[in-house]
């Protein structure tokens, strides 16, 4: 080496590329659209991570395993678009208006043209409840809680003489749920968004058989 020559720094090496930093509420609401389309079983870990964007070891590092990400989608699913029937429910303060809100909403959002058909509860969870029993506990509860306040609601009015007693205020209530499920089957069908608004229309009478004469003029 020539005495007058200064010695080359050795070449740099380029840093690693960082994993991608996982939002959990944003890989939430991805994974709850898989689980939604595919069902438990059908939801791979190939496709969650391709949804979430992010590597295995970041999504069980956030979630534990694929069970734990599943009744966090559940959750984050009841909260979320899952939750607007029973609040246009409660916000409308004309009963016959309300009942008709709660379906209308449950079909447009069965039918919603950014996520799955039907439900994510009523047409994919359901079925896992048999073999996971965390996963049918946290359905029951679900369906009870929601239960719960649209059967006061109805209590209310029955008070109030918007209603009549019979049938009871508990009868009304289960065949309003009953029927948002039969909506999403039909939806996971196939059946259309305005077929669907047709039928809701036509079924909400069902829910408020009965109504005192009075209360029937009301809009």
């Amino acid at each position: 080496m020539n005495a007058t020559t200064a010695p080359q720094p050795s070449p740099r090496k380029r840093p690693r590329g960082r994993p991608r930093v996982l939002e959990r509420q944003t890989a939430l609401d991805q994974a709850v659209d898989v689980f939604w389309d595919h069902g438990y079983e059908g939801a791979s870990l190939e496709l969650l991570t391709e949804a979430t964007g992010v590597s295995r070891p970041t999504l069980y590092s956030a979630f534990n395993n694929k069970r734990s990400l599943f009744l966090a989608a559940i959750d984050a699913y009841e909260d979320g678009i899952g939750a607007d029937a029973l609040a246009a429910f409660e916000a409308e303060p004309n009963i016959r208006l309300a009942v008709r809100a709660f379906l209308d909403i449950s079909a447009h959002n069965n039918t919603h043209p950014d996520h799955p058909a039907g439900c994510l509860i009523a047409c994919c969870a359901i079925t896992s409840a048999q073999t996971m029993p965390d996963v049918r506990a946290k359905i029951e509860q679900s369906f009870r809680r929601t239960e719960a306040c649209v059967c006061e609601r109805f209590e209310r009015e029955v008070e109030n003489g918007k209603l009549s007693s019979e049938p009871t205020a508990n009868e009304r209530a289960k065949l309003l749920l009953d029927l948002m499920s039969a909506q999403a089957v039909r939806a996971r069908a196939g059946e259309s968004r305005d077929d669907l608004v047709q039928g809701a229309r036509a079924r909400a009478a069902m829910v408020l058989a009965s109504m005192p004469p009075d209360a029937e003029g009301e809009t």
